[in-house]
Order: structure tokens, then C-alpha cells, then sequence
């Protein structure tokens, strides 16, 4: 049996902004910093997550609530690779 949430879940999504940025590095995440990361699916659930052109963007961006949190518990943004699959964002 479901129980129904009090309140809905509220996700912070954006379009593009002309002042974002692409993130190069995670030394670019900075006290202050809003951090977004763009939301996409994959065409074939059955294929893995190494297949980009299974990959489909949405041009819609998530906002990161914390970013210096992020910065130090996310290891992936040690890779440029992971950095630019998630297609991350700042201002």
C-alpha cells in the first residue's frame, strides 16, 4: 500500500540561463556558487550508461541544493568525462 505525501516533492528546474556557465573542473564550485546539472533518460534501459548516443538531454537543468557538500562527497567531478555527461552548470 502507497501512502500520499503531504506535500509534493518540489524540484528546482530551470532552462538554460545566458548567464550559466559549463563547469571545467570542481575547483570552479565555490562558496556562493549555484550548481545545476542537466536533466536527461535513456532511450533503451537495457543498454549501460556508457552509451551516449543511448542518452537523450532535456534541456532542463536541475539545481544542486548544496554544491560545496557536493564538491567534497562526489568523487565524479574528478572526471571532465562525468563532468560533461551530466552536462554541469554554474553561476
Amino acid at each position: 500500500m502507497f501512502m500520499k505525501r503531504e506535500q509534493p516533492i518540489k524540484m528546482n528546474i530551470t532552462q538554460i540561463q545566458p548567464d550559466m556557465k559549463p563547469l571545467l573542473n570542481k575547483s570552479q564550485i565555490v562558496e556562493g556558487v549555484k550548481l545545476y546539472y542537466e536533466l536527461g533518460y535513456k532511450i533503451d534501459s537495457r543498454k549501460g550508461n556508457n552509451n551516449n548516443s543511448n542518452w537523450i538531454r532535456t534541456g532542463q537543468f536541475k539545481e544542486i541544493e548544496d554544491p560545496m557538500d557536493m564538491k567534497i562527497s562526489d568523487n565524479g567531478l574528478d572526471d571532465l568525462e562525468y563532468i560533461k555527461h551530466h552536462n554541469f552548470m554554474y553561476k
